[in-house]
């Protein structure tokens, strides 16, 4: 017979043997340290829906006349491993009566059971306790971190609002923002602390993780000049890894650092899967358009990729010989006759245009085929052999997708040259007026999905949503919309390495962002005004002639962004089976996080589902070389720079290929000279004044705020997510030509990109001005 006097536990009582959860866990023991929390009480998991009118009263009767927050308390909850952080339900301003308490703890109680935490994924059970704490009606509030939770620097980060601290966790209110090293500085100065309250929020923090032993992420209240903890979980992107330095020596020859992929270090998986297929697709193009080179090597040096040059003979880095005598190579070397062949043939005979009609017509449905029986395999119920094979056969179709992406690239590029020509020799404008003229022809397929799912909510559906509740919110048919839209769109990564997430593994997030989309003005009307008045001011015999070209540039221009766009779902299915791996390594004791799955690359992961072998030294060395890199600047060549030869050069047919591949060279991969008081390149028109708004990586989208100014180091197209709602982007990385400029003329979003060194001039919540017509920030 079950025993019926269970009662509340205080936070200050030794163990009572019951299930009170880890948040309260970790308050007990934090207040058994001697650190200030408030009074609290926890009704513990074991307590059924029939007893918890009385315990409910018991605590109304303990905290009469206060408001109270109502939390959640859950076995898997506040782990080292997974914090669950914001995927429980919280109540707050819960008044001290029986039966508001019994309500909210149900609240809390069923959040443990709502598919948004089964989606979390984690195999964790969620019994689940409730906190209940008295509201502190604080002077000031926030938030503060042990460790830089993106770099893992060691310093403390604090941020505070006046009143309370959800408007900070909600994103109604920026933070003022201190960095405590030895010491105090304060990052942008709103008037919310001073020096000395902000030092003394940093060694609450210390406390914490020294009581505690690893990296805390607490929140904390001001009160009468009191520093109260209010709750303390680890930073599970962090831990005790420190920086440990590389000093890999670059192999013979020149090096060009690859900052227009990523610029950020790259972790093994990643490398480990991309790099293969990177250099394939350029043997691919080199020998189905006759580029004059054997291949492009790719190499993680010091934790960055770079990229070199191999030519068809000789050693790499060997100035090219002169016009006479490289012309009379191509009739006396094989390869290079080969290439001379290959690209007459692909000018005469239309190559590009067949290789884009194949992509389309054969290979993107059967890649998106493959895509959607993966999703549907319950990944937990595959054996080690099944998923070794998956995780081999998702990698192969990764590097086979990447290769048509890089062979399909002329597909847009000689029209797109064509039509700069025309535009060059004929109308006296350069690669921005090209562009411009190109604007609203590669609509996203993802930014029509979401809009059209935005569309189809109803005002109280896009509420409850708003105030947090996520995908349980959904009626049937908007749930059945927006599994439609996750089947299409959802295995998408949002960034370009393997540690980045995908849109599957946090719905609700991607579901609040949808709802509060602002539908953008469509660019093509520019763009169409701007052919007319071009068109116009020419003969007719001209204007014919301008119209064919620019016809034959947007009708091809979309293969840049579908093809990426596919690409990242393929990644994001890479990773998925990946960290089902990671799991099952977690689960056997030899690794610490699902997620450092990928500091281990292909080889590795699949070798320890055939024979499992301890992986935490390895991990834990490769952990700290991958933060090392990330607090360095890559250098952008090693090795002796070589310019690219003149295309004047080569052979007639050659010459024309290389002058289209050095648009992408100009455009996109290396940095444009720009003009003396130009910040950047001017990618995408307009003006737009707004908060700064800093994102490294995916686990910062939370904080970008309707109105912002974004600033990348780069974006990749999964983050469009973010473009409905903000004001403008600024990039380091990327020029005319490259993804966040074509995605953001797409949004008629003011953008500035290539300005380099802005994720360090410029700081969160700084106001800023964007001229994407100037290139000024």
């Amino acid at each position: 017979m079950k025993d019926t006097k269970i009662t509340t536990v205080d936070l200050r009582d030794s163990d009572a043997g019951l299930i009170i959860g880890g948040k309260a866990a970790g308050l007990r023991r934090l207040a058994t340290a001697g650190l200030p929390i408030p009074p609290g009480l926890v009704i513990p998991a074991e307590v059924d829906d029939q007893e918890l009118p009385a315990i409910a009263s018991a605590i109304a009767d303990r905290f009469s006349g206060d408001t109270l927050a109502v939390r959640s308390s859950a076995d898997a909850e506040d782990l080292a491993t997974e914090s669950f952080a914001g995927q429980y339900q919280t109540v707050l301003n819960v008044p001290a009566e029986s039966a508001a308490i019994a309500a909210a703890a149900r609240s809390v109680r069923a959040s443990a059971q709502t598919e948004r935490v089964g989606s979390y994924g984690t195999s964790h059970s969620t019994q689940m306790a409730v906190l209940v704490m008295p509201m502190v009606s604080a002077d000031s509030a926030g938030v503060a971190f042990t460790r830089d939770p993106v770099s893992g620097e060691r310093c403390v980060l604090v941020e505070a609002v006046t009143g309370l601290g959800d408007r900070l966790a909600s994103g109604e209110a920026v933070g003022e923002r201190w960095r405590i090293t030895g010491a105090v500085s304060r990052v942008n100065d709103l008037g919310v602390l001073s020096s000395d309250q902000a030092s003394d929020v940093a060694d609450l923090a210390r406390r914490c993780e020294a009581a505690l032993g690893s990296p805390q992420d607490i929140e904390w209240a001001i009160k009468d000049h009191e520093v109260l903890l209010l709750q303390s979980r680890p930073i599970t992107t962090v831990n005790d890894v420190e920086p440990i330095p590389m000093n890999d020596q670059a192999p013979p020859g020149p090096w060009e650092w690859d900052s227009a992929h990523n610029r950020l270090p790259i972790t093994p998986l990643t490398a480990s899967v991309f790099i293969p297929g990177f250099e394939r697709g350029s043997r691919w193009l080199a020998e189905i358009y006759g580029v004059p080179i054997s291949h492009l090597a790719m190499r993680v040096i010091n934790g960055y990729l770079y990229i070199q040059v191999v030519p068809p003979a000789g050693k790499p880095g060997q100035p090219s010989p002169p016009k006479l005598v490289m012309r009379s190579l191509f009739h006396v070397l094989p390869l290079l006759r080969r290439r001379m062949k290959a690209a007459r043939r692909a000018i005469t005979e239309g190559v590009d245009e067949r290789l884009l009609a194949q992509w389309r017509h054969s290979v993107r449905p059967s890649t998106e085929s493959t895509l959607s029986d993966w999703l549907y395999l319950d990944r937990t119920e595959l054996s080690d052999p099944e998923l070794s094979d998956l995780i081999m056969e998702s990698a192969k179709l990764q590097r086979e997708t990447f290769c048509w992406n890089m062979i399909t690239d002329p597909a847009y590029l000689l029209p797109l040259a064509a039509l700069h020509d025309f535009v060059e020799s004929e109308l006296d404008g350069g690669m921005d007026m090209t562009t411009t003229l190109l604007q609203g022809s590669s609509p996203s397929e993802y930014y029509a999905s979401a809009t059209a799912l935005a569309a189809g909510l109803t005002s109280d559906v896009r509420e409850a949503v708003a105030s947090g509740g996520g995908i349980d919110s959904l009626n049937p048919g908007s749930g059945a919309a927006f599994r439609v839209h996750q089947r299409a769109h959802g295995t998408k990564i949002i960034g370009f390495d393997l540690s980045a997430p995908t849109y599957l593994e946090d719905p609700d997030r991607e579901l609040a962002r949808i709802a509060t989309m602002t539908p953008r003005r469509d660019p093509a009307g520019d763009a169409q005004e701007l052919a007319a008045t071009l068109s116009a001011a020419l003969g007719a015999e001209r204007a014919a002639r301008f119209d064919v070209l620019l016809a034959q540039a947007r009708a091809a221009f979309p293969i840049r962004e579908e093809g990426e766009a596919v690409h990242g779902r393929v990644m994001g299915m890479v990773r998925l089976f990946a960290l089902e791996a990671g799991d099952r390594m977690v689960a056997a004791g030899t690794l610490q996080d699902r997620e450092h799955v990928v500091f281990l690359n292909l080889e590795e992961v699949v070798n320890w589902l055939d024979s499992p072998s301890d992986l935490m030294g390895i991990v834990r060395q490769r952990r700290g070389n991958h933060l090392w890199a990330a607090g360095r600047s890559p250098e952008p060549y090693l090795g002796t720079e070589i310019p690219m030869p003149p295309p004047d050069i080569f052979p007639p047919d050659v010459q024309h290929i290389m002058r289209v591949q050095e648009l992408i060279i100009t455009y996109d991969m290396r940095p444009t000279a720009q003009a003396t008081g130009v910040d950047g390149v001017a990618a995408s028109p307009g003006v737009h004044t707004g908060p700064a708004r800093l994102v490294t990586h995916p686990q910062e989208f939370d904080k970008v705020q309707p109105g912002d100014v974004l600033i990348a180091p780069i974006s990749t197209s999964a983050w469009e997510i973010l473009f409905p709602q903000v004001g403008a982007l600024v990039t380091e990385g990327g020029g005319l030509l490259s993804h966040p400029a074509i995605v953001a003329r797409e949004y008629a979003l003011p953008a500035v990109v290539g300005c380099e060194g802005a994720m360090t001039r410029f700081h969160d919540g700084q106001l800023v001005r964007v001229d994407g017509a100037a290139g000024t920030v």
